[in-house]
């Protein structure tokens, strides 16, 4: 369970990570010409507006908070 609570700590770490990788991945699917660029995308954006919450909502201070409310613990 300690790595779910350090997940969420460090959420914008990861994401931004993540929002590269799909960048690429949305890259190599249009120059593929397939469907796969929109869901890379939408994917990216998701975890972006992720990220912007986690600020906004003080992500470091009350994540651990979330996450027991989430869990019922």
């Amino acid at each position: 369970m300690s790595l779910v609570y350090l997940a969420a700590r460090i959420y914008p770490y990861w994401a931004t990570a993540l929002i590269i990788v799909m960048i690429q991945v949305a890259i190599f699917y249009r120059r593929k010409q397939r469907a796969g660029q929109y869901y890379a995308i939408a994917f990216g954006f998701m975890l972006g507006f992720g990220i912007i919450a986690w600020f906004l909502f003080r992500g470091d201070i009350r994540s651990d908070q979330w996450i027991r409310y989430i869990t019922g613990q």
